[in-house]
């Protein structure tokens, strides 16, 4: 199995655009030059990003790729767990911890700051939990943290209408039976929401910036945030848009990924 999946991983490397400093950098990859607020945008792996209203980031389209942190993986040189589901290059990353994808955004900003295809001011990172309420479309919510926030707003789902999911609404868990997936699938497979936006329920649970129990960014030991629902999730409260969990820093699974956001500089 390790020797099959460094030869998927290699082949992704062939053809995708990942880079260290000095890398020549296709700099026709982005849509319309460098990001701009209310814009869509697309960098230098091929990662996807549209506007949300309200805030001054692009969002991305889709949970971060296997072949996106497979580059970042086999330049750095860093571990990463073996997946006991079936995946291809476009499904979307699992076994990545909270520390994982921190360090994917820092790598990912400092090479594209570094060969002049970020502006300066610019970073990746992921999205606060609030900003990820935006985007999933939820209406004001009164709790101060995360937890307190935790299943506020009832009956709101990330697909339009009631519970259950129809089918084609996203990929969920198999005693749905609204798609043909067992796992995780292909991003942008179902429907995009308002935004452009696709998976924000179903495919993976998606790692956030805050805290669990007060809210703010600290690296290190502490339980962190998890939004959206999975391929592994089929019941009201855990595919409700407000559905929260808490995640330690450094816990792994075949259910969990993230999704990238770039932060644009002040306006």
């Amino acid at each position: 199995m390790r020797a099959k999946r460094l030869a998927v991983i290699t082949a992704m490397l062939a053809t995708a655009c990942w880079f260290a400093v000095g890398d020549p950098v296709d700099t026709n990859s982005a849509a319309g030059g460098s990001p701009v607020s209310g814009r869509p945008w697309r960098n230098s792996l091929g990662m996807e990003f549209v506007p949300i209203p309200g805030t001054n980031l692009l969002f991305g389209k889709w949970e971060t790729r296997v072949q996106d942190y497979a580059a970042f993986v086999q330049r750095e040189g860093r571990k990463w767990k073996e997946s006991r589901v079936p995946q291809g290059p476009t499904h979307p990353a699992v076994n990545v911890t909270w520390d994982d994808a921190l360090a994917f955004c820092a790598w990912l900003t400092e090479r594209e700051l570094k060969v002049g295809f970020l502006p300066a001011g610019c970073r990746y990172r992921l999205p606060w939990d609030l900003e990820w309420s935006l985007a999933v479309g939820l209406g004001p919510e009164t709790g101060k943290t995360p937890f307190k926030r935790n299943g506020e707003i009832k009956g709101v789902y990330p697909w339009d209408g009631p519970f259950p999911p129809l089918t084609g609404a996203g990929n969920y868990a198999p005693v749905r039976e609204v798609d043909t997936y067992p796992y995780t699938a292909p991003v942008g497979s179902f429907s995009t929401n308002r935004y452009g936006i696709y998976d924000l329920g179903g495919n993976v649970s998606e790692l956030c910036l805050d805290g669990w129990l007060d809210g703010s960014f600290a690296p290190g030991p502490g339980d962190k945030t998890l939004r959206g629902g999975s391929w592994f999730h089929s019941t009201p409260w855990h595919l409700a848009s407000s559905a929260r969990e808490k995640v330690a820093n450094n816990f792994d699974d075949i259910r969990i990924g993230f999704r990238v956001v770039l932060e644009l500089p002040a306006r």
